[in-house]
């Protein structure tokens, strides 16, 4: 048995005595503008996602309902695994997905689909309709968070829905998966006040949360997987 690597042994004290990410102690940046930096860990990364999120897109996609949508935007889409299943299921709806340039350069044609290439956390065009975001704000602060969804509260028209797809962190539903991605969060983004992922939110903290950005939250639901925060845009 091989014994433990002193340098990662080091590291790995260095995580949990700073907060600090992996990625922000060995590399001095946070985990997505290093991934913007080294396009062929980004590709690999899209990859990555794409494989670990299929068991929550096929949940979401057979158990929410989209059919009041007329048109979607997902905000953050990556290689546009989720939206792309929404308008092949809803023949009639029309999408847009936003991301960095970067990703959306490497994302092919999609039918009904619009990929613009946009930083939420400065600006964001137009959206006509309802959005949507899987596993995006729990990567960042409540301030870092509720920068992107001013940015999306700005473009939307009032009464639009958001739809915002994350585990709920609540103490009387015993999810496995909870615990897992807190430690995931904490290793590659960092803990709050540093990347500031906070991990996952409590359903009173999506409200608090929602509120400060102009969104009311109006319900949850709980999918296999992943589950459901629904906001309303004031």
């Amino acid at each position: 048995m091989s014994s433990p690597d002193p340098k990662k042994q080091e590291t790995f004290k260095q995580l949990l005595r700073t907060g600090k990410s992996i990625i922000q102690i060995e590399h001095g940046c946070l985990f997505y503008d290093y991934l913007r930096e080294h396009q062929e860990l980004a590709t690999v990364f899209d990859k990555a996602m794409e494989s670990a999120s299929q068991m929550e897109v096929r949940d979401i996609l057979q158990g929410f309902d989209f059919s009041a949508s007329e048109h979607i935007t997902e905000i953050a889409g990556g290689n546009g695994a989720l939206i792309s299943g929404v308008l092949q299921k809803h023949e009639n709806m029309e999408g847009q997905l936003f991301d960095y340039p970067d990703v959306v350069n490497r994302i092919k044609p999609i039918p009904r689909l619009k990929t613009v290439g946009v930083d939420m956390h400065v600006s964001l065009p137009e959206i006509p309709g309802d959005v949507m975001m899987k596993r995006i704000l729990h990567s960042y602060s409540d301030d870092r968070a509720s920068n992107i969804l001013k940015n999306i509260g700005r473009t939307m028209r009032s009464g639009n829905k958001l739809h915002i797809f994350e585990l709920i962190d609540d103490d009387t539903v015993n999810n496995p998966y909870i615990g897992a991605k807190h430690l995931q969060m904490l290793y590659v983004h960092g803990a709050p006040g540093e990347s500031g992922g906070p991990g996952e939110r409590t359903q009173a903290e999506f409200a608090s949360l929602l509120s400060t950005a102009g969104f009311e939250l109006v319900e949850t639901q709980r999918l296999p997987s992943i589950d459901v925060v629904i906001a309303v845009c004031k």
